[in-house]
């Protein structure tokens, strides 16, 4: 998010809200000059605006967590084997090419 402020010579605006209670958030953004970051599925449940704003596709850093000297049944090991071959074709595809 800063950086889509920033190129467009913004500053980032400082936070006067921090919770994680969406339905306090909706009700400052629905009855105040606010302004959130969030996911889309939100906006629809919280009747709230989207504004169309452009931003870099970053990969987001995801990881599988699995409890010590557990066996893992064979659904979950192959579902781990699949999402490890998504992330490595993903990874592959942002990669800026080496010149």
């Amino acid at each position: 998010m800063a950086e889509a402020f920033q190129e467009r010579g913004l500053d980032l605006p400082k936070a006067s809200l921090v919770t994680i209670a969406w339905p306090l958030v909706a009700h400052f953004l629905s009855n105040g000059r606010f302004i959130t970051v969030c996911a889309r599925s939100l906006v629809p449940r919280y009747s709230l605006k989207e504004l169309p704003v452009d931003l870099p596709i970053r990969p987001w850093p995801v990881m599988v967590v699995t409890l010590k000297n557990r066996t893992l049944s064979p659904v979950v090991g192959r579902f781990i084997d699949s999402a490890r071959e998504v992330a490595k074709s993903i990874s592959t595809r942002t990669r800026p090419s080496k010149r």
